[in-house]
């Protein structure tokens, strides 16, 4: 059976100074011996590789996709070579936009997400990292019930006094999705703290340090 909790354990993050990265290192140091892992010069050392007729994984432009695959493969390559077991957690993304913003869904289709709670990814990784193995072992890190953006986003308005205003356009939407948590729950257990009251914590959190100007770009 996975522990609880790690404890007492020597811990390599990488992307440690990322939102997500930063916020497990920070909670994993308080019982571990914790290391950051950063990678300078990026763009320039992706003048060294090199594709057949372009970019093989880039869905839009810009190259944080493609460093991020390619961080993705070393790293599998790497386990491989020295039979390290590993595991990637991938995080489903999400944005919230504010008051006045029109929010640009999909027309043709559901654009969906399933939040997931800090609280449940924090309580992922000991079950997570006890489901390493080799060959690398891939886990979407999600909520376990996927939503309709205009469901979530329609709450989290009623919670903050704004009533979204939703745009259809196929073109201009951002991918969505929300991956099946089957295999997550299997590994992990079901999430212990629902979407509603996810957002409510997170509301009762960021909105008096955004009225007081403690993060103005939040505005």
């Amino acid at each position: 059976m996975a522990p609880d909790k790690l404890t007492g354990q020597r811990i390599l993050v990488t992307g440690f100074t990322g939102r997500l990265g930063g916020a497990f290192a920070e909670y994993l140091a308080a019982d571990n011996e914790v290391t950051g892992v950063a990678v300078e010069a990026t763009d320039e050392a992706l003048a060294s590789w090199r594709a057949r007729g372009g970019a093989p994984v880039r869905r839009r432009p810009g190259r944080r996709r493609l460093r991020r695959a390619a961080c993705r493969l070393r790293l599998r390559g790497a386990h491989r070579g020295r039979r390290l077991p590993e595991g990637l957690r991938r995080r489903d993304a999400r944005q919230r936009r504010g008051a006045g913003v029109p929010i640009v869904l999909p027309g043709s289709h559901d654009w969906v997400k399933a939040l997931v709670h800090q609280d449940d990814l924090r309580a992922f990784i000991a079950p997570s990292l006890a489901a390493a193995s080799v060959p690398v072992t891939t886990v979407n890190w999600s909520g376990d019930e996927a939503l309709k953006g205009e469901e979530w986003i329609g709450y989290l308005g009623s919670l903050v006094g704004i009533d979204p205003v939703f745009v259809y356009d196929d073109d201009r939407a951002r991918p969505g999705g929300a991956p099946s948590a089957v295999l997550r729950a299997s590994i992990t257990g079901p999430a212990a703290v629902g979407w509603r009251d996810g957002l409510e914590q997170v509301v009762r959190y960021w909105e008096p340090r955004i009225r007081s100007g403690e993060y103005p770009n939040a505005r």
